[in-house]
């Protein structure tokens, strides 16, 4: 993270100011959002940045089988509202 500040800012006063609002951002959102507090474990080098990826699938797994489940239990419901549904 902060080789990109520096990339992006170049000023030290802007990568330590942006940093700390990265960092209060995490611990103000972590517990209400997953993608949020595992950024900040990939941050705090708790979990191998590739983690994401598994997580990404995982996610993508769960919404095709809900969509599927409702399918199979509403099958009378358009596709947009399964959709709906799932979100």
């Amino acid at each position: 993270m902060y080789t990109y500040l520096n990339q992006r800012y170049g000023l030290k006063n802007l990568i330590i100011e942006w940093a700390a609002a990265i960092i209060a951002g995490i611990k103000q959102f972590q517990k209400e959002d997953h993608d949020v507090a595992l950024f900040g474990k990939i941050l705090r080098s708790e979990c191998d940045e590739e983690f994401r990826l598994i997580q990404q699938t995982v996610k993508e797994t769960v919404v095709a089988l809900l969509r599927a489940l409702f399918r199979e239990k509403f099958p009378q419901k358009t596709e947009s509202a399964l959709i709906e549904m799932v979100d």
